[in-house]
C-alpha cells in the first residue's frame, strides 16, 4: 500500500529541501545585458538605460491602446452589421 503511495505522490520519494532561489532578472537588467551585448562599443549609463526603457513602456502603452480602440471598433463595426442586415438587390442592366 506504501508503494502505490508513493507511486501516486512521487514527491514524497524525496526529503530533501530545495534551497534554490529563483533568480529572477528585472526588466532594467535584462535591457542592459541586450544593449551591452547589442553595442559593444558604446557605453550606456543607468540613466541611459532608464530613459531607453521608459521610451519602450510608453511605446507599449500606445500599442495597448491602439490594439483595444481597434477591438472596440471591430466589434462595434460587427454589431451594427449584425443588426442592420444590409440587404439590397443591384440591378443587373
Amino acid at each position: 500500500m506504501e508503494d502505490a503511495r508513493l507511486i501516486a505522490n512521487p514527491y514524497l520519494l524525496a526529503n530533501e529541501k530545495s534551497n534554490y532561489k529563483i533568480n529572477k532578472m528585472t526588466i532594467f537588467d535584462k535591457l542592459k545585458i541586450f544593449l551591452n551585448e547589442s553595442y559593444k562599443d558604446i557605453y550606456f549609463s543607468d540613466k541611459k538605460i532608464i530613459e531607453i526603457e521608459n521610451i519602450i513602456n510608453d511605446q507599449i502603452k500606445e500599442i495597448i491602446i491602439d490594439q483595444f480602440i481597434t477591438e472596440c471598433l471591430d466589434s462595434c463595426i460587427e454589431n451594427i452589421i449584425e443588426e442592420n442586415k444590409f440587404d439590397f438587390c443591384i440591378p443587373f442592366d
